[in-house]
């Protein structure tokens, strides 16, 4: 394994690990609240999300797929680790390490889909934080328009 592997997974590990620590703010609504920017009033969501191209409305559906990120974060996460470990060992212990990053591979991907359906539909409320599931997703706001 090279430096540059280790530090790679370190710093994705850390990205990791302050999603699971930003949750419980996400979940309650936190990038909700409003701050001054060059005496403009924004949420802190349009603030972390300052890049996004495709318009407010889907940039509020990113925000609000958050949850759903994290996760595909981690199931990626698990899943280059696990394949990792099945490369660098035989017999059993490798069929049952890449079986395992295939499985974390399929979650990650579930997870990139709901966050899709999130940002068009606002679907599937479970995994939408409460104080965001009565808006509209970027297609459902289109066709009410």
């Amino acid at each position: 394994m090279f430096a540059y592997n280790v530090v790679t997974g370190v710093c994705a590990v850390a990205l990791g690990v302050f999603g699971l620590l930003m949750l419980p703010r996400i979940w309650q609504g936190w990038y909700q609240g409003e701050i001054t920017i060059q005496g403009r009033q924004r949420t802190r969501g349009q603030v972390i999300l300052f890049w996004w191209p495709f318009g407010e409305t889907s940039r509020r559906g990113a925000v609000r797929g958050a949850v759903a990120i994290i996760s595909a974060w981690w199931g990626a996460l698990l899943a280059i680790g696990a394949n990792e470990i099945g490369l660098s060992t035989q017999g059993d212990v490798s069929h049952a390490a890449r079986t395992l990053a295939l499985l974390f591979a399929a979650s990650a991907i579930l997870a990139l889909i709901m966050h899709l359906t999130i940002i068009l539909f606002n679907w599937p409320k479970f995994i939408v934080p409460p104080p965001q599931r009565s808006e509209r997703g970027v297609l459902t706001s289109h066709h009410e328009s």
